[in-house]
């Protein structure tokens, strides 16, 4: 079987850019995948993320697995660029969101 060809792309984005309007895009430095990104909204302070943290335990943050990532320990220092955002709620598309306190969480995970 042969490999399949890339999906066409349309268009890309870069750090900083806003998408849709209010959507903000910061890029996560030396996470599991080249660009990983998270998307803030500033006006309900909200920060929207993927793979770059997990929520689990509930209430709190952690990583994939350490095999996902060339350097872990580079990954979780890359994670320092969202102490700078202002956010209380973090969506989280693996484990449990948190809904208040999410800055508070994410200090304690940098810790």
């Amino acid at each position: 079987q042969g490999v399949e060809p890339p999906l066409p792309v349309d268009w890309t984005f870069i750090h900083g850019e806003t998408l849709a309007g209010f959507l903000k895009t910061i890029t996560i430095p030396d996470n599991k995948s080249l660009g990983e990104t998270v998307l803030y909204w500033s006006e309900r302070k909200i920060l929207i993320v993927g793979d770059a943290l997990i929520g689990n335990p509930p209430g709190q943050l952690s990583l994939l697995p350490p095999i996902k990532y060339a350097h872990v320990e580079k990954a979780h220092q890359g994670l320092k660029i969202l102490q700078d955002v202002d956010f209380d709620v973090l969506l989280l598309g693996d484990g449990e969101s948190i809904l208040e306190n999410g800055k508070q969480a994410l200090e304690r995970f940098l810790e």
